[in-house]
């Protein structure tokens, strides 16, 4: 217990000692401060008077020995350092809370001081250097070899404290802002010549060398030696470690500066890197491409700055690298490249030198998939490609790489073995060199652009250079099919580049093709992927040209529909052309041949010839949609035709038909006929039994049809029918208005139907042999049809048939008298002596 309590006391006045020594020196120090603290600060101040070329202003000026202590401080606060004489435009070079200035505490009692350490704290520090070379950081006099001064500044020591560093060099374009958690620079110098170690925590904000923005992402821990030879203007790395983003890096070369162009040569190395972590760290325009994808592995990497930079001049950037482990993850899809292994170099574009990548191995998996090659691409602006490729790889789990917006849900398997040299650039002029095979099975996808669906696609495809020949393509499209072997040319720069044309040249078989399930424009969705048809949009695929044997078993579009249908096609900027073709439809026989003519834009031209042979006339009608008209139609209609017809129309890109444009020609013969619920016809019952009209037949009936400015225009014409012998001819618009001029035989009329209401003697006409003819004129419309006797018909009729009488008695005369007797001999002539001919008047 006494041991004890004789510890205590004896802790006690061990600490009563210190405490005594401390206040003693704190005592001692103050007295110091007092007695010397103003003549140091006014001979510091003085000092920095004589050195300083440029104004500055100070809020207040302090000394103290216990901040720093053991060494003495004279302290600056809200220091502003303006600009010099010269460039009074530039800003100043330093704004600062408080600038710290250190010395030995003996150098009070000694009278020299010799300030080694410089403190700077909360501080914007700008370097600037305009467009004629002037700066704003050239504002120290160093006045050598001046003896017996009291203060000396031989700095080795500066330390900088939540600060903010600028330069800016005007002429060669070079901006940089670099923010300052803490850094310390230790050195010594020798002449011109500083050796420095630099420790300490920065973000380069800005970082802007010439043209480029090198800025980073991520704050830098850094630990480095540098030498600094103010007389050649250059920096020495020696050795620089540098961690960031979690990773360490090691840096070294040389940077020359304070010229309009200045030269660089440094080495960034980095070993095994998480490759994720690396790419926070690059500046954003080298990695606007991948913003859509998640990289990973591991990366062993060199990479070099080299060459000069300022006065819009930018060094080489150029890497080697390698991969291991590496992966690449679609951020918006599953789909994920996995197991990547690589090695290659990079070099950026600089000047008249264009950028390229080679990989010199790489290989993968995608799923189920693997993939193994090489690859260089110069000039990715225009690329040049030269690639190796061996791949097992199934489509959906490639989705994410395939053509952007093009295609959806996308399956199927592809197995490659390829090579290909070329350039996805028409303007490269770069001919194409390309040799393998490629396979598809059980492939199919969905085009976004319109909603269609490809299913069941499988192909056997082999690249001779810039074509691609199908040895087999087959495929279903809706409720069509597809196969086709041949040549498709331009290939991939068709798929790589927005400019390039493809062009087929195949053989298509088709057990069933529907025109809506390949035309775009037609077999858009509301729903789904797809969109509605946009009237602007093609009907037939851009850059998209073929010429192509089709034979089909079954053609289909709309009502229409066709058996063992042959023929040859072709696509050229976006005119279909039908050199030749035939079928079997309507229960008969077409051939001929046409144009489909989409160069519009909005809307196309259709041009056709086609014959057609013992076809039903009513499916004729029907599945040619009544020709685009109302008033005849195939419910009106029975019977076989024959015809010849030429048609022509404009049609929008939906293949909805402009009925103001339609115009045919149809030379028609039509056997074992009828004519079936004809609206007109039906007025003839004032004179003819209703019932028997209702449903007239004919055995033939031969005539030219036209239709043009929404008109059907029948010429005159003859039938023969079971019901009466009628002559006539007239005109039936597409609104249903109808002018028709029509006559029969009165001894029909009676034959069948009493008059109520006998015809005016104006309203018919005899002729010889006592056949009496009636003329009606029916005009209105098919719903309110106007009928009414035609006189001005009858005066019409015995007009033209005195006039015919005249010009066969006239012709008769001529050939008995006139100079058109050409068989009597000149011997006859000259002894008949006939000096006169006959003239007759026209009228």
């Amino acid at each position: 217990m006494q041991e004890s309590s004789r510890h205590n006391r004896r802790t006690i006045k061990i600490a009563a000692a210190i405490a005594a020594f401390l206040v003693i020196g704190l005592v001692v120090l103050g007295i110091v401060s007092l007695t010397y603290g103003d003549k140091a600060k006014q001979l510091v101040v003085a000092e920095i008077n004589k050195h300083l070329l440029s104004p500055a202003e100070v809020g207040e000026v302090e000394f103290t020995l216990f901040r720093n202590f053991p060494d003495a401080s004279v302290v600056f606060r809200q220091v502003a350092i303006k600009p010099p004489a010269d460039a009074e435009e530039t800003p100043g070079l330093l704004h600062a809370r408080a600038v710290s200035l250190r010395f030995g505490i003996f150098s009070l009692f000694t009278g020299e001081y010799r300030i080694r350490s410089v403190d700077i704290n909360e501080a914007s520090v700008t370097l600037w250097r305009d467009q004629d070379g002037r700066n704003n950081y050239e504002i120290w006099n160093k006045s050598d070899g001046e003896e017996g001064k009291q203060v000396d500044f031989d700095i080795q020591r500066v330390v900088l404290r939540k600060s903010k560093v600028y330069y800016r060099d005007v002429a060669s374009g070079n901006d940089l802002a670099v923010g300052i958690s803490y850094i310390t620079l230790k050195g010594k110098k020798s002449g011109a010549v500083v050796e420095a170690d630099l420790s300490g925590s920065l973000m380069a904000e800005r970082m802007l060398i010439g043209p480029d923005d090198y800025s980073l992402k991520e704050s830098i821990n850094l630990h480095a030696a540098v030498i600094l030879d103010q007389d050649a203007g250059t920096i020495n790395i020696t050795r620089a470690g540098l961690h960031a983003g979690g990773e360490d890096f090691i840096l070294n070369g040389l940077l020359s500066y304070g010229k309009p162009v200045n030269a660089m040569d440094l080495v960034l190395s980095v070993k095994l890197a998480d490759i994720e972590q690396l790419i926070a760290l690059i500046p954003e325009r080298f990695t606007a491409s991948l913003k859509d994808y998640q990289p990973g592995g591991r990366l062993t990497a060199e990479l070099r700055l080299k060459g000069n930079y300022g006065g819009k001049q930018s060094p080489l950037l150029t890497a080697g690298f390698s991969v291991k482990k590496g992966s690449l993850a679609h951020l918006q899809h599953k789909t994920r490249l996995s197991g990547i292994t690589a090695s290659g170099s990079y070099s950026a574009k600089t000047g008249n030198r264009t950028d390229r990548l080679e990989l010199t191995d790489f290989s993968g998996s995608a799923g189920k998939g693997s993939f193994r090659g090489e690859l260089l691409i110069k000039n990715t602006g225009r690329p040049q490609v030269r690639m190796t490729l061996s791949a097992l790889l199934f489509l959906d789990e490639i989705a994410a790489f395939l053509p952007e917006g093009q295609i959806a849900d996308a399956r199927g398997k592809l197995v490659a073995d390829i090579s290909y040299e070329g350039s996805f650039d028409a303007a490269a002029r770069v001919p194409e060199k390309a040799s393998g095979k490629v396979s598809l099975a059980d492939a199919g996808f969905v085009l976004v652009k319109d909603g269609r669906k490809i299913s069941d696609l499988n192909a056997a495809l082999e690249l001779q250079n810039g074509s691609v020949m199908v040895d087999r393509l087959s495929l279903r499209a809706g409720r069509s099919d597809l196969s086709l072997s041949g040549n498709f040319r331009n290939l991939a720069a068709f798929l790589f580049q927005k400019d390039q044309p493809l062009f087929i040249d195949a053989e298509v078989r088709s057990g069933r093709l529907c025109l809506e399930d390949i035309a775009p424009a037609s077999a858009a969705s509301t729903t789904g992927v797809g969109h509605p048809a946009d009237p602007a949009t093609g009907i037939f695929p851009e850059r998209v040209g073929f010429n192509a044997a089709i034979s089909c078993d079954l053609f289909t579009y709309r009502d229409f529909s066709a058996e063992k249908v042959s023929g040859r096609l072709s696509l050229d900027d976006m005119v279909l052309r039908v050199g030749s073709f035939s079928m079997k439809a309507m229960d008969g026989s077409v051939s001929g041949s046409g144009v489909l003519n989409n160069r519009y834009g909005s809307h196309a031209q259709v041009v056709c010839n086609a014959s057609l042979k013992n076809v039903d006339i009513r499916r004729l009608f029907r599945e040619f949609g009544d020709f685009g008209q109302t008033s005849l139609q195939s419910r009106h209609l029975k019977g076989r035709a024959d015809a010849e017809v030429q048609y022509g129309a404009t049609m929008s890109n939906r293949f909805e038909t402009d009925a103001a444009s339609v115009s045919a020609i149809a030379d028609l013969e039509i056997r074992d006929g009828e004519l079936i619920g004809f609206e007109p016809l039906q007025e003839l019952s004032r004179f003819l039994d209703a019932g028997e009209l209702m449903n007239v037949k004919f055995s033939t009936l031969k005539n030219r049809i036209e239709i043009a400015r929404k008109t059907v225009i029948i010429p005159e014409m003859e039938v023969k029918s079971s019901v009466m012998g009628l002559k006539g001819y007239g005109s039936h618009t597409f609104g249903n208005d109808i002018d028709y001029h029509l006559n029969l035989l009165l001894s029909e009329i009676g034959r069948n139907k009493k008059r109520r209401n006998p015809a005016p003697a104006g309203a018919y006409e005899t002729a010889e042999g006592g056949n009496t003819r009636l003329f009606l004129h029916l005009t209105g419309t098919v719903d309110q049809p106007v009928f009414r006797y035609d006189s001005q018909a009858v005066v019409k009729k015995m007009a033209d048939d005195f006039k015919n009488q005249k010009q066969e008695l006239r012709q008769a005369l001529r050939s008995e008298f006139g100079k058109d007797r050409n068989t009597a001999s000149a011997k006859d002539k000259k002894a008949s002596e006939v000096k006169f001919e006959i003239e007759w008047d026209e009228d």
